[in-house]
């Protein structure tokens, strides 16, 4: 994700390949101000372990 927790402003989509190294595959485009208020409220700070 680009931006903050309370304003996202893009999503970062990432997948794990073959040998487990998480790779960037793709990114959104700017989330509308509507999408960005509903996704706050679902986001969480990412643990220690988090890649």
């Amino acid at each position: 994700m680009t931006g903050t927790l309370k304003s996202p402003a893009t999503l970062l989509l990432g997948r794990y390949d073959a040998i487990g190294t998480l790779r960037m595959i793709a990114r959104t485009t700017p989330l509308p101000t509507a999408v960005r208020r509903d996704l706050a409220h679902r986001l969480v700070p990412a643990g220690r372990d988090h890649p």
